[in-house]
């Protein structure tokens, strides 16, 4: 946790100052960046009236690493391009977390590979058929058939979408 500096150059908080060996930096930087993440869990929830004094209800430090990235061996993220998923409000632009280690199951919004090109779509399987459908009215299904080089690259666990202000 990082002490907040008050106007005189002192820090608000108690801070430690630790001797540390030359040689030792690199690898306590690569721990620090790889440990991720920690971003207060506020208790309730937020007012859309009058405003709340957020620190006094942090009800637990959230680390990002172990809420987003379940097997970070098998994860990777792509950019969502155009409008087909927008009614499950997959927007252009939008960062799609994506583990491959997960069984694409029927429903699922997957990352496929169809002739080496990648798709956003929702898997579904019936009857050993598979099909790749689309969030918008506007573009047509796809359906699978066995003369197709097809893959699915991952199931999307999370989308992060950046509001554009």
């Amino acid at each position: 946790m990082t002490a907040r500096i008050a106007k005189r150059g002192r820090p608000t908080r108690p801070t430690k100052v630790m001797r540390v060996p030359l040689e030792l930096t690199d690898q306590i930087e690569t721990y620090c960046k790889k440990s991720g993440y920690r971003l207060p869990l506020l208790t309730g929830k937020v007012p859309a009236g009058f405003p709340l004094n957020a620190t006094d209800h942090i009800s637990e430090w959230v680390d990002m690493n172990q809420m987003i990235i379940k097997d970070p061996d098998a994860m990777f993220l792509i950019e969502a391009m155009g409008d087909s998923m927008e009614e499950d409000r997959i927007y252009e632009g939008d960062l799609l977390i994506v583990d491959g280690s997960i069984q694409p199951k029927h429903g699922m919004i997957v990352i496929a590979a169809i002739e080496g090109e990648y798709t956003v779509k929702r898997f579904f399987k019936k009857q050993n058929k598979i099909k790749l459908v689309p969030a918008n009215s506007n573009y047509p299904e796809i359906d699978v058939t066995e003369d197709m080089q097809f893959t699915v690259a991952g199931v999307v666990v999370r989308s992060l979408h950046q509001f554009s202000y």
